[in-house]
């Protein structure tokens, strides 16, 4: 999101989530921000949104903003921020779909899944593209 005259800046929404909910993730925000950056990175690398199989664009969104965060960009979390692996089960199913196409290919391929994602998918899950 870009406001009008302001520089590009990574949005971490809080809408949703009641005053508990603020309460028991304070501690994990840094991991919200850096899981959101990540997202950034998506689309910086990506061709377009989500397509007619929307559901499945956003398990592939998912899984890199959660991989990229939780592997390569742990060194932008502060020294003392919370970092915990437990997310849904969705989340981490998603996650775990791209860490197995980076063993299989190789690091250099998280460049391409933004772009690529449906060849990927139908790879994995047998579907048509």
């Amino acid at each position: 999101m870009k406001w009008r005259s302001e520089p590009p800046a990574i949005l971490v929404s809080l809408y949703g989530w009641s005053a508990k909910d603020r309460q028991l993730n304070v501690k994990r925000f840094d991991q919200y921000a850096v899981h959101e950056l990540a997202h950034g990175v998506w689309s910086c690398l990506a061709v377009g949104g989500p397509t007619d199989r929307e559901a499945r664009w956003w398990l592939w969104n998912e899984g890199f903003a959660h991989y990229l965060a939780d592997t390569h960009l742990r060194a932008a979390y502060p020294s003392d921020a919370e970092v915990s692996a437990k997310w849904s089960a969705k989340r981490e199913r998603a996650r775990s779909q791209v860490a197995r196409l980076v063993e299989s290919r190789g690091e250099e391929i998280l460049r391409e899944i933004p772009r690529r994602w449906q060849e990927f998918d139908s790879e994995l899950t047998g579907r048509r593209a």
